[in-house]
């Protein structure tokens, strides 16, 4: 990563680079036609430039935005199925306000591509939008509450259908601190999948959870 400060230190402007190499172990030590030859190994790599800023008491942040490369190791699969390079704009924008000493809302936007798990699949682009918020009651009490969408657009083979799957998740609670040292919670959070194609059906799910918590910190 390469790091530049603006005039004022209010502003950082910075350009970054990643690469991820991805070995499918699994698929590299068979002999069912799948081997070194025909494995999903492939690399990674990210290029992005970004800001981060801290202009003033009530907000801060970050913004990237950048390309997505997926480069495979082999021509194709062991059905004789040819892997496909993928390129994708990726993003991601995480920002902090805080209107009051009380308030405090938090806001992250980001697209990456990502390794797919699947073998009928190279990979997906996976877009998350999360919406927070923490609001000091009469201390010391605090609500915590949050939004959150993930959007995950798979690469399928061109046999299958089209393949999309959208999670929803939502979550309240209360955090009691009566002491820096002592935090009590109590959280209720609900996550649901809604899938683009009934041929993924099986893939949909929804799910309760209750939380009660007690930290110390020593």
């Amino acid at each position: 990563m390469c790091l530049y400060n603006l005039p004022g230190n209010k502003t950082s402007l910075f350009a970054e680079y990643r690469e991820t190499h991805v070995i499918f172990d699994g698929q590299n030590n068979r002999n069912d036609g799948w081997n070194s030859n025909t494995s999903q190994d492939h690399d990674l790599k990210d290029y992005s430039i970004g800001a981060r800023f801290n202009p003033g008491s009530k907000i801060n942040g970050e913004i990237k935005l950048g390309i997505g490369e997926q480069e495979f190791e082999n021509h194709h699969d062991k059905n004789n199925i040819t892997y496909r390079d993928n390129q994708s704009w990726i993003a991601s924008t995480n920002v902090t306000y805080t209107p009051t000493p009380k308030t405090k809302v938090s806001m992250n936007l980001s697209r990456s591509y990502e390794t797919s798990w699947q073998q009928q699949s190279n990979g997906y682009s996976n877009t998350n939008y999360g919406l927070n918020l923490r609001q000091k009651f009469t201390a010391p009490l605090f609500l915590i509450t949050g939004l959150n969408w993930n959007h995950k657009n798979f690469k399928q083979y061109s046999y299958l259908p089209n393949k999309i799957f959208d999670d929803y998740a939502f979550d309240v609670g209360l955090e009691y601190q009566p002491q820096t040292w002592l935090l009590g919670m109590l959280k209720y959070e609900y996550e649901t999948r809604d899938v683009s194609h009934s041929y993924y059906k099986d893939d949909e799910y929804s799910v309760n959870t209750f939380l009660a918590g007690l930290g110390i910190t020593f």
